[in-house]
């Protein structure tokens, strides 16, 4: 039954996945390359087929030959059989004329493959002797050879006086045909092995096995990945097994380890359901950590797959045996597809020694076909479904590495042409993988595409002074590609989905490679730039269509069943998924600009080119940002907390790492800069209502920053028409008057809104949790339980009991701001730490209960009767209070010192009495003071009523205001504005409900120290 639901379960997920997609390896295909890629199951079948040769051919020419004499009549044709001398001697000279050929020959083979070495890796030269033709010659040769000597032992001894006849007549026929098939196959394998080495064939074959193997690699991957989703969701619902990493279970106590090592082809569910069971039955406490290995492979024999926390030695060696079983591991030999399809070294080689021998039609060659297989990697993946779940993936421990080998590979092969000045190669080169970047944008596959620029722009970096022309060149129409085909997609909303990331990793690409190219003062960086404006244009015309609008009118004209009503209404989603698709792509790119600007910002401060070098670009930027709202970006920046800097070559220089990628100050330094250069062109600054970003702390910062601009004032006054200082203070009030405008704007949407219920309950609770939990003298105390919870009462009553001596009041009173309290959309871009607010107020309300109890009790036992005082603590003076104590008829088990004495176990040695007793240390005691008490009858703490917090904003205001007059705290012509300061306040009251009755003054000593103990 398991292995059905897991059959359905996997061919339901195959059809979501893509079950009929057209690139997928048929049964056929699979055994095929199962069986080129085992060189003994190879031998195995050629020596079989060879065995039923022999079998089939004896048994066929005897019978025919024996029907054939008796056809024709003939008698006494043994007379013309050889003798057994001549046979034997034939036998002899077939097994040793073989193995000379075999040997002679193979020989010279292997000179000759040395002699080409250097073209080809020696991967080469072990499929050469590895592939069918070559099995099939070393077999035929050893069953000859080897049927020769058998046939030879056979042979009995002739007698000096006579010639026996040798009549096993079929024998010698067969050996002499395996002999010609011997020399004929050798023959034709000398050929093959030429003509496989010539280079065309050479490609075609090592890509073919490549391609082979990747799909191989593919259908391998996707059924791991469906594998580890039933499985996921069949350990979801048993508490007691997970699905871990390795790092969770490496340092477990109970490990389960594997003998095994290769691929995981199944992990038996039933199996690890049955372990639960055992640990529910038998073990409720403890649970099973399951590990997947990465790829899915185990490549030692010392691999933890999981471990199980709190078991005994019985249940762990129950449990191992069944996890260990449910593991079907194969061997790593039966694994050749993993390691064909990444290694890229053997053809990557090949064209690298082509290329220095200049024979170029044979490298180019090699090239397409190598390009060919980076095409073909990203087709596949689409055809299995495998595009768009990389996070997927990576959590079921699976990632494939083959465009990273591929790149690997292509980044030597391009250093090699660098190398030679191959200018042809190069431009192939840069052309081809345009080419992947176009199929990674037709598969919308953003990890290839990512990996696509990359190369671009690490080939800048490393290489690319002498190739900046071209690399633009052939880079510079991504993005028109991904837009053209996002601008005519009218069906698929899934496809507009994912075409944002495809143009998030280009403006990443255009955005990097604009750094790299000013960085090396070329004028290109310029029309780079502009690649950014032109997909803002271009994606801004998505934001709006009218055609939207004419579709939902059609659409109220037609009948909701009919076909067409589907067809419009998925027009519909289509169009606002494209205008949702440019709001975010928009935010993405704004953010992106806003990073350049940055970087242009701290090249001009450390001088490392000119100002009027990017003047240009600065000016752009500036109109940029006064159509896009700056400070909209500016909020989302520092809010969202992500450094703006993360190419590669910024970790070279250590000093600008530390100063502008840990620091991030930059983004306020910039923002006065870019607000400065468009309060000079336009003269005004003009800021959204509604952000959150400027506050009373950012003043703070942006005044900073200010001064950092002022130490570079000749920069920016060479930019600003040398009124740098002017337009930078006119900034900063600008900024100062935003940030009055916004606190207003926020008081205003805290004094009107309404306390948010979920954060009031929540504060109630972090208060009477942590109340609860820091009122620790319960435990040094008798406590009576509540005795009048069947009716609540409310404070009037309880001061009136109060008042009566029926209840200790200890009243606490809070009065915080409002903003805590309110729904977050009121100010979505602080933090408050409400959390810990409560967790305050409750502790503080928890301390001053125990201080209440403990001051009556040290009240009541501070009389003379029960006062010892001594010059310095120790054991033996304890003892002597203890004695004390037990001879009035009490216990001694309680101990509270204060806290300056420092009291612990370890001085008291081995005094059993003190292990046995609770010791407390409290500050409400005075220093060095200690009292022993026994707390079952020093006395009684009783909680009349359960603690309850009340959160108000609509408390009686003017009575604060009238006391606060009569106080003398405020003047008549502050009470408006103390007014409005309290309605932005709410009023926290608990009032605490305890009391504690003093017993037996008797039951306690109290013991004064003069001086510090001796520790």
């Amino acid at each position: 039954m398991d292995i059905y639901r897991k059959w359905k379960y996997a061919h339901e997920k195959r059809k979501d996945l893509g079950e009929n997609n057209p690139s997928k390896l048929n049964l056929m295909d699979k055994i095929v390359y199962r069986i080129e890629t085992s060189l003994f199951t190879k031998f195995l079948i050629s020596i079989f087929l060879l065995l039923s040769f022999i079998v089939l051919f004896k048994y066929a020419f005897d019978n025919l030959f024996e029907i054939l004499t008796s056809y024709l009549g003939i008698s006494n044709i043994e007379s013309q059989f050889p003798d057994n001398d001549s046979a034997r001697y034939f036998y002899s000279a077939v097994a040793q004329s073989l193995a000379a050929l075999l040997a002679i020959s193979f020989s010279i083979l292997l000179v000759y493959m040395q002699m080409i070495a250097d073209k080809y890796s020696i991967q080469t030269i072990k499929h050469a002797f590895s592939n069918w033709k070559a099995v099939s010659i070393f077999s035929i040769f050893l069953i000859t050879m080897v049927y020769s000597l058998f046939e030879l032992c056979l042979i009995k001894n002739s007698s000096e006086t006579s010639v026996t006849i040798y009549s096993n007549l079929s024998s010698l026929i067969l050996v002499f045909m395996l002999v010609v098939f011997c020399v004929l196959l050798l023959i034709f394998f000398f050929f093959f092995i030429v003509n496989r080495i010539e280079p065309s064939n050479y490609i075609r074959e090592t890509y073919k096995r490549i391609e082979n193997a990747y799909l191989l690699r593919l259908g391998f991957v996707r059924d791991k990945y469906i594998e580890y989703n039933y499985i996921k969701d069949g350990v979801k619902d048993l508490e007691n097994i997970k699905l871990s990493t390795f790092f969770e279970i490496s340092n477990s106590e109970y490990q389960i380890k594997t003998k095994k090592c290769g691929l995981i082809r199944n992990i038996n569910l039933s199996k690890l359901k049955k372990c639960s069971k055992i640990l529910e039955e038998k073990s409720p406490e403890s649970s099973l950590k399951i590990c997947i290995p990465f790829n899915w492979e185990i490549k030692n024999s010392n691999f933890v797959l999981g471990s199980i926390e709190s078991a005994n030695d019985a249940n762990a060696n129950e449990i191992s045996k069944l996890v260990t079983s449910a593991y079907s591991i194969n061997n790593h030999n039966n694994n050749n597809f993993v390691t064909d399809c990444n290694n890229l070294s053997p053809i990557s080689t090949f064209i690298i020694e082509m290329i220095k021998s200049s024979e170029r039609d044979v490298s180019d060659e090699a090239l397409r076909e190598f390009t060919n297989l980076a095409l073909k990697s990203i087709k596949y993946r689409k055809d299995f479904g495998l595009i768009g779940v990389d996070s997927q993936l990576d959590e079921a421990m699976l990632r494939f590495e083959f465009l990273s080998q591929f790149y690997q590979s292509f980044e030597n092969i391009t250093k090699t042409s660098i190398d030679q000045a191959d200018l042809e190669t190069i431009n192939w080169i840069l052309h081809y993988n345009k080419e992947i970047g176009f199929e990674a944008i037709d598969a919308l596959d953003a990890r290839s595409l990512h990996r696509a620029t990359s190369f671009y722009l690490r080939l800048i970096y490393n290489f690319g002074d002498n190739h900046l022309d071209r690399i633009f060149h052939e880079s510079d129409n991504l993005e028109t590609k991904a837009i053209y085909d996002l601008r005519y997609q009218k069906e698929d909303e899934n496809y507009v989905k994912k075409s944002e990331e495809i143009l998030s990793t280009i403006i990443d690409y255009y955005e990097e490679l604009t750094k790299l190219l000013i960085d090396r003062h070329s004028t290109l960086s310029t029309r780079c730039f502009y690649k950014l404006l032109d997909i803002s244009k271009n994606i801004n015309d998505f934001a709006y269509s009218n055609e939207k609008y004419k579709l939902k009118h059609e659409l109220e004209n037609l009948d909701k069943t009919s076909k067409n009503y589907l067809l419009v209404q998925n027009e519909i989603k289509v169009i606002e998924e494209k205008e949702k698709l440019s709001r975010n792509v928009q935010i993405f790119l704004n953010k992106k600009v806003y990073g350049l600007g940055i970087y242009f910002m701290i090249n001009l401060e450390n001088n490392n080119y000119k100002p009027e070098f990017v003047q240009k670009t600065l000016e752009v930027i500036t109109e940029f940002f006064n159509l896009n709202n700056v400070y909209e970006t500016f909020e989302k920046v520092v809010f969202e907390k992500k450094t703006l800097f993360k190419i590669e070559h910024w970790l070279d220089k250590i000093e600008d790492y530390q100063a502008h990628v840990l620091d991030t100050s930059y983004n306020e330094r910039f923002l006065i800069l870019i607000s400065a250069l468009i309060y000079k062109k336009h003269s005004r600054l003009s800021k959204s209502t509604n952000l959150n970003c400027f506050t009373k702390a950012r003043i703070v910062t942006f005044e900073e920053e200010l001064n950092k601009l002022n130490e570079n004032i000749d920069v920016w006054n060479s930019i600003l028409d040398s009124n740098a200082k002017f337009y930078f203070d006119e900034v900063l009030d600008k900024f100062k008057n935003f940030t009055i405008e916004q606190e207003n704007a926020l008081l205003d949407r805290v004094q009107k809104s309404s306390l948010s219920e979920e954060k009031l309950k929540s504060t109630i609770l972090d208060i009477t949790t942590s109340a609860e939990q820091n009122f620790e003298i319960r435990d040094f105390v008798r406590v009576e339980p509540i005795v009048e919870n069947k009716e609540l009462m409310t404070f009037h009553d309880l001061w009136r009991k109060a008042r009566q001596g029926l209840v200790e009041p200890i009243e606490n009173k809070w009065f915080i701001e409002k903003i805590n309290f309110v729904d977050d959309d009121v100010d979505p871009h602080v933090y408050h730490g409400l959390e810990y607010l409560g967790k305050g107020i409750g502790e503080q309300i928890g301390i001053n209960r125990s201080n209440y109890v403990l001051k009556q009790i040290y009240a009541n036992l501070n009389v003379i009767e029960n006062m010892f005082v001594f010059e310095t603590f120790s054991v033996e003076n304890l003892n002597i209070i203890k004695d004390k104590l037990e001879a009035r008829g009490f216990a001694p088990n309680t101990i509270i010192a204060s806290p300056d004495l420092d009291i612990n176990f370890a001085m008291f040695g081995s005094n059993h009495w003190i292990e046995e007793i609770d010791i407390r240390e409290d500050g409400a005691l005075p220093d060095k003071t200690i009292i022993l008490y026994d707390k079952n009858r020093i006395g009684t703490l009783k909680i009349i009523q359960k603690l309850k917090p009340l959160i108000k904003s609509d408390f009686d205001k003017d009575a604060i205001i009238k006391k606060e007059l009569n106080d003398g705290k405020i003047r008549d012509d502050q009470v408006d504005d103390r007014l409005k300061y309290l309605d932005l306040l709410v009023k926290i009251e608990v009032f605490d409900k305890i009391k504690f009755k003093f017993d037996n003054k008797d039951a306690g000593v109290v013991m004064s120290i003069k001086s510090s103990p001796h520790h």
